[in-house]
């Protein structure tokens, strides 16, 4: 009777303990699995963090910087490496920019020559801000490479910003559902860019209307006219060869429709530097002497699919 009763028992203990070890075995293949995954992800950051350990500590913004390697923005990327006036790498990393002055309480970004060197500060505000957004903003910031600024080294910057913003649209239309200011910035300064990318005179009012302190400054280091006139040209062939990329498109896909009636913030909330750092403050559409100012950009409305096109060869900011 002991004999039968320990038998039933065992193999009562076996049926109940065997399951429980079979998925002890598989939750540490999968554990494994996820480590590994984790190994691979970490030897990456540790690589970038390795390339970029000049520039910046935080990885949104490497993973910025690794957007705009792989866009027409290959004279900027150089810049941003030390091809600059400073000949050092530029330094970049989010910040409270109210803790540097409360000016900047409202700012998205600011550049500043410091110890030789060009500093670039986000807002930490935007620390979960698409690649794509900050990429935009920091090649934006990156055309200035010394204390002087002047309408025409605004005006390419500005410019720049809405070409690359364009760009990175285009190939992933989700980066402007990130709801923040500097969407906002950005989709303004395309659409001034749009309404007249020959001259970008949108811009250049709104530039001479956004930073009073520069509005008769016309020309600086490395942007006399002759020299704005050359790099709006080749920011004129990229933006053309942005127009016209070709890239197929999902047959469910639904239209996506650009926004040419971006808000735009009024002149009375416009940040105004008081002193010769620059600061990426809030756009003001400007239509003082301008014909047909509240005419809509015609812009080419076109379907994506996820694959990155060939950067366009020859040409670039």
């Amino acid at each position: 009777m002991k004999k039968a009763l320990c038998l039933v028992l065992g193999i009562i203990f076996i049926g109940l303990s065997a399951p429980v070890f079979a998925a002890d075995a598989n939750i540490k293949g999968t554990v494994k699995l996820t480590r590994a995954e984790r190994r691979a992800k970490k030897a990456e950051i540790k690589a970038l963090k390795k390339k970029y350990k000049k520039i910046s500590k935080d990885m949104p913004i490497i993973y910025a910087l690794e957007e705009i390697k792989k866009s027409p923005a290959k004279t900027t990327y150089r810049r941003i490496l030390g091809i600059n006036q400073t000949q050092k790498p530029m330094r970049i990393e989010f910040k409270n920019l109210a803790d540097i002055n409360k000016i900047y309480t409202n700012s998205e970004t600011i550049s500043k020559i410091k110890w030789g060197r060009e500093h670039i500060y986000i807002s930490d505000r935007h620390k979960k801000a698409p690649a794509e957004t900050l990429a935009v903003s920091i090649a934006g910031m990156s055309v200035h490479t010394d204390k002087k600024n002047s309408v025409n080294e605004e005006t390419y910057a500005w410019a720049t910003e809405a070409v690359l913003w364009d760009y990175f649209s285009k190939l992933n239309p989700e980066i402007k559902n990130y709801d923040s200011t500097l969407t906002e910035r950005e989709e303004a300064l395309k659409t001034l860019y749009l309404k007249s990318p020959r001259d970008a005179k949108y811009i250049v009012n709104t530039v001479r209307k956004n930073n009073a302190h520069i509005k008769y400054q016309w020309e600086s280091k490395g942007f006399t006219h002759r020299e704005y006139k050359e790099k709006m040209q080749k920011l004129l062939e990229v933006h053309n060869d942005v127009k016209g990329m070709q890239i197929s498109a999902p047959e469910a896909a639904p239209v996506e429709e650009v926004n040419s009636n971006a808000d735009v913030k009024s002149a009375d909330t416009a940040q105004t530097e008081v002193n010769a750092d620059k600061t990426c403050a809030p756009v003001v559409q400007n239509t003082e002497n301008t014909e047909n100012a509240d005419e809509k950009p015609e812009i080419d409305l076109k379907l994506y699919d996820v694959l990155r096109p060939d950067v366009p060869q020859g040409t670039d900011i």
